[in-house]
Order: structure tokens, then C-alpha cells, then sequence
């Protein structure tokens, strides 16, 4: 068995105790991706250095097979940063509505966990199902 660790929904929500709601395990994996994907790298250094990624530079150039390449890159770049994520596969795909759709397999503990984000026209990224 893995473990992925728990933390603090990022919606900052609260169940009916009023307690902040918690994510375990893979649901932790999915939003630890988003949460270093959507923070612009070099803005939380005076806690964690190198924390983030530049994902969001390349957001609202042409739509080209290039700009999907330095996107992947920098992708699988910012996940190798966590130890649970070190071997990943990453593969893109610009979607009918010009939403850009990223897919992520993560190999942990001899388990493959994947996920998916999009990116929408207000560069707003949310997770898409399990």
C-alpha cells in the first residue's frame, strides 16, 4: 500500500462541524499537482525554494505543436520537484474549445495514478475526473 499524504482541501471548505475539510492519499496527489502547476515558480521561495512552475508563461501563445513541447517540458520538469512524482508521463492535447487538456500518469510505489487538468480560456485549471 502507498501513502500520499494529507492535507487542507485547497478550496479551504468546511464540513458540517466546521472543521476545514482534508484531502488523504491520491485525492492529496491530485491537488499537490495542481497546487505546484498553478503557483508561479520563485513566489513562495522565502518558504520553499523552487516551488512551482512556469506552466502559466506559455498560457495564451498560438496554440502550436512547439508551444506543447515547452509546456510538457516544463511540466515534467516541475512535477520531478515532489518525490512522489519522479517518474511521470505527461501528454498534451489542445481541446475543440482551445481548452488545453494535460494528462498525467505518476509512478509511486509500483502503482500508476493518473490525472488530468484543463486549462481554460480565463487560465483557470481545474482537475477532471479520477
Amino acid at each position: 500500500m502507498y501513502e500520499l499524504g494529507t492535507d487542507i482541501n485547497r478550496d479551504w471548505n468546511f464540513n458540517e462541524n466546521g472543521d476545514l475539510i482534508i484531502v488523504s492519499d491520491e485525492e492529496n496527489l491530485r491537488q499537490s499537482i495542481q497546487n505546484r502547476l498553478t503557483c508561479i515558480l520563485g513566489s513562495m521561495d522565502l518558504y520553499y525554494e523552487e516551488y512551482g512552475s512556469m506552466m502559466m508563461n506559455y498560457m495564451g501563445n498560438p496554440s502550436t505543436q512547439e508551444v506543447l513541447e515547452f509546456l510538457k517540458i516544463e511540466i515534467k520538469n516541475s512535477l520531478k520537484q515532489d518525490i512522489r512524482t519522479q517518474e511521470n508521463e505527461v501528454e498534451l492535447e489542445y481541446t475543440n474549445t482551445n481548452e488545453l487538456k494535460i494528462n498525467i500518469t505518476i509512478t509511486f510505489d509500483d502503482v500508476d495514478l493518473s490525472t488530468s487538468l484543463v486549462i481554460d480560456e480565463n487560465r483557470e485549471v481545474n482537475i477532471i475526473g479520477d
